[in-house]
């Protein structure tokens, strides 16, 4: 969501909103997105992640990270999982961190 928020204040400052004045109305199409913005923003006050690293059932053996990372012309990011084998059988994981960037407006090729 922080990676969306930062595109969003981009595309403010870029384009035909470069020629606004500070005390302008954005164009209607930017504020289409910006509403947009915020009301998934608001729906994810539902969303809940337990702090436990540590599965409660039974686990064998020591537990793996799984890193997973994507880019592209607008932002890059990555996450990281553990993953538990349980000793019922199947497996057990839950996000440890994830980061996004925006990426750099001039790149370098």
């Amino acid at each position: 969501m922080l990676l969306k928020a930062k595109l969003l204040l981009r595309k403010s400052w870029e384009g035909e909103c470069q020629k606004l004045s500070w005390d302008e109305a954005l164009p209607e199409w930017l504020k289409k997105e910006v509403t947009a913005f915020f009301i998934e923003l608001y729906e994810l006050e539902e969303v809940e992640f337990n702090r436990s690293l540590w599965p409660e059932e039974e686990v064998v053996g020591l537990p793996m990270l799984v890193v997973f990372s994507d880019g592209s012309e607008l932002g890059f990011g990555a996450t990281v999982y553990i993953r538990w084998e349980l000793a019922q059988g199947g497996w057990w994981a839950t996000l440890v961190i994830s980061k996004g960037k925006i990426a750099p407006k001039n790149r370098i090729s």
